[in-house]
């Protein structure tokens, strides 16, 4: 898969991810707070690191810029 997330958006996602991913270990919300926020920072962390993100792929959306 290319690309299709531009770096300063990585850099939001990745932290993003963090926080969701800490908010989940401390338990905040109780047992379905902890699935949302864990599942979020699934989501969060994969797209952010790996710099692709599916709904972006498939509504053809590169916001990825090639300067």
């Amino acid at each position: 898969m290319n690309v299709n997330i531009g770096g300063t958006e990585r850099a939001i996602r990745t932290t993003f991810g963090v926080i969701f991913a800490i908010l989940a270990i401390v338990r905040l919300g109780g047992t379905v707070g902890v699935i949302i926020f864990g599942i979020l920072a699934l989501i969060a962390l994969v797209t952010g690191i790996s710099g692709t993100c599916p709904l972006y792929s498939a509504f053809h959306i590169d916001a990825n810029r090639k300067d």
